[in-house]
């Protein structure tokens, strides 16, 4: 029986690529419910991101969501979109450096409300 290591050799690289490429595909990890609207990532948008200390924060917050924080609670950040100039605008606690992983993290949920509107469902605050 005469075998072609060719063709070994790229039947074992097919399969090797195809197990990778299956690996691969598993490693994003889904978590938490549906997306509420759908998102435009193809449509060009307008962001403005103000970094801002805690204390700017709470007073922000309370301004543009006309409702009082309860006493100890301190949101991460949140974002608006004004109708008439059509900018989104993120309000964010400054960066503490390279690994304030949770804050880096908030930038990022809030900048998906520049895509995707209102994409989750309402949350009670609490102090994380």
């Amino acid at each position: 029986m005469k075998f072609d290591i060719g063709k070994i050799i790229m039947a074992v690289a097919i399969i090797i690529v195809a197990v990778f490429l299956l690996m691969l595909g598993g490693c994003e990890k889904m978590s938490g419910p549906n997306l509420e609207t759908e998102c435009r990532f193809t449509t060009p948008i307008s962001v403005m991101v103000y970094e801002l200390d805690q204390s700017e924060m709470d007073s922000k917050w309370e301004y543009y969501n006309k409702i009082k924080l309860p006493p100890n609670v301190h949101p991460k950040g949140f974002s608006t979109y004004n109708l008439v100039t059509q900018q989104n605008a993120l309000f964010v606690l400054k960066i503490r450096g390279q690994n304030d992983h949770d804050r880096i993290e908030t930038i990022g949920h809030e900048l998906m409300h520049s895509f995707c509107g209102d994409w989750h469902p309402k949350t009670v605050l609490t102090n994380d």
